[in-house]
């Protein structure tokens, strides 16, 4: 592995840092988006938000809870009121793993079609479409308001100790919070650019990988770079192990290795990969928090509520 990686190629390795960037910009114009235009969020700040909840809080030990949290206590610095603030980062989360999850299943049955799966059997085709229905049936869910008026009602249950409104009370409520996530997504033409950002953005974190491989010498087919890069995104969910450290450097080796490509330069690739997608996002992180010290003057949608307000 030390050869392989003395021997990357720095004009691939140069490549993926680019992909890394650009991934970076498409989901600083996704939060953008989000957040609408009324309020105080420049396209900078948005950049240095993106790099503190997806690079530096990454390597928290409750990730994503950390960054989540920095980034409410941010839009609500920047003019959004909470119930804004909570379905901007939701919605974020939202669009971001279904597409993960999407192209995940989709390549995982062009792999089972295509080549021989470390597990044998018919379950991961199981897997893959009842991933695909999940993601059917709840897309179709989340444009009906009772959807959002029967979890109004589940997480009034789930929170005991405060005191329960009315059944007509949490109607209402969901219905206003469906109408408001419904504002915040936008027009249908809105949604499409949403999507497409999100599909682009995870596509580039794949090119990020293919192209850390290619800087140490390991050429993979484009549905084995996919596979990969869904195995790093389970290893890197484990809880209470930042980013899947360690856990992702070896998923990502062995189905690499699987594949033909061999061991030791996969496992450099790794570290590479693991460089630029978590390293440098993380320093650019640590940077952003400074510049995002001194959020500007609230917004209109600040001044709007805080006069709306009693």
């Amino acid at each position: 592995m030390e050869r392989a990686l003395s021997r990357t190629d720095a004009r691939w390795l140069t490549a993926a840092v680019l992909a890394q960037l650009l991934g970076l910009i498409l989901t600083a114009v996704r939060l953008r988006q989000l957040t609408g235009f009324d309020a105080k969020l420049s396209f900078p700040a948005a950049g240095g938000l993106e790099l503190v909840m997806n690079g530096l809080c990454v390597l928290a030990p409750a990730a994503p809870a950390e960054g989540l949290a920095y980034g409410a206590r941010q839009l609500r610095r920047r003019g959004l009121d909470k119930t804004r603030t909570a379905l901007v980062l939701g919605l974020e989360q939202w669009f971001s793993y279904r597409v993960i999850y999407l192209v995940a299943a989709l390549n995982l049955l062009v792999i089972l079609a295509r080549r021989d799966f470390p597990v044998p059997g018919p379950w991961p085709a199981v897997a893959a479409v009842l991933v695909l229905l999940a993601l059917a049936v709840t897309a179709v869910a989340a444009r009906r308001p009772a959807s959002m008026q029967h979890l109004n009602g589940a997480w009034a249950r789930v929170r005991f100790w405060a005191p329960r409104p009315s059944t007509e009370e949490l109607s209402l409520a969901g219905i206003r919070l469906h109408e408001t996530a419904m504002k915040v997504v936008g027009t249908p033409r809105n949604r499409v650019l949403l999507v497409g950002l999100s599909v682009a953005g995870h596509l580039l974190s794949v090119l990020t990988l293919f192209l850390a491989m290619r800087a140490v010498g390991v050429v993979v087919d484009p549905d084995v770079a996919l596979l990969a890069a869904a195995a790093a995104v389970l290893a890197s969910s484990i809880p209470l192990l930042p980013a899947g450290l360690g856990v992702v450097e070896a998923a990502v080796p062995g189905v690499l290795a699987w594949y033909g490509a061999p061991l030791d330069h996969a496992m450099a690739g790794a570290v590479v990969a693991r460089v630029v997608n978590t390293v440098l996002p993380a320093v650019g992180g640590a940077v952003a928090v400074w510049t995002l010290r001194v959020p500007p003057a609230p917004g209109p949608a600040a001044v709007a509520s805080g006069r709306a307000a009693p």
